[in-house]
């Protein structure tokens, strides 16, 4: 997904949400390592390079909307603006949704960063009506669910 700005004559702006992925928008996640699956494909081409974060927006029976291309960093971190990050959310009409980073050095491990950044988001997310089904980690050597390893609800 991408949001594109527009400037109306009024002098304020106009948001849309497109599409810019390849998942089939029918497509529910099973769990975590199909989300896994989901998602690579589109860190592929620079997950060694440079960290990026994804949103993979959900519908409330876990039914695809899309997977936005949040930030993207450099060889040691990206930023998460939480106001654009749910903003895309909401947008993309998502009820649910999974936040993926990659880490180019190799190892899927979660820095205490990656522990604080989806404590916050979690709590964020509640205020806001979304659940949080998960924050994946990928990496050379695989991947890394905040679910599976029991630290998300």
């Amino acid at each position: 997904m991408i949001i594109r700005r527009r400037r109306l004559s009024s002098g304020h702006y106009s948001l849309a949400l497109h599409s810019s992925n390849q998942v089939t928008p029918s497509e529910r996640v099973r769990d975590s390592a199909h989300a896994y699956r989901l998602l690579l494909p589109s860190f592929l081409r620079h997950m060694d390079i440079s960290e990026s974060c994804r949103l993979l927006a959900l519908d409330a029976k876990c039914g695809v909307l899309g997977i936005h291309t949040h930030s993207q960093g450099g060889s040691c971190g990206t930023t998460l603006d939480h106001r654009l990050l749910f903003s895309v959310l909401l947008l993309s009409g998502a009820a649910k949704w999974i936040l993926s980073h990659n880490h180019p050095g190799g190892s899927s491990s979660p820095s205490a960063e990656d522990y604080f950044i989806t404590a916050r988001l979690m709590q964020a997310s509640q205020h806001l009506g979304l659940q949080l089904c998960d924050h994946i980690i990928l990496a050379r050597d695989g991947y890394y669910s905040f679910r599976e390893h029991g630290k998300l609800p």
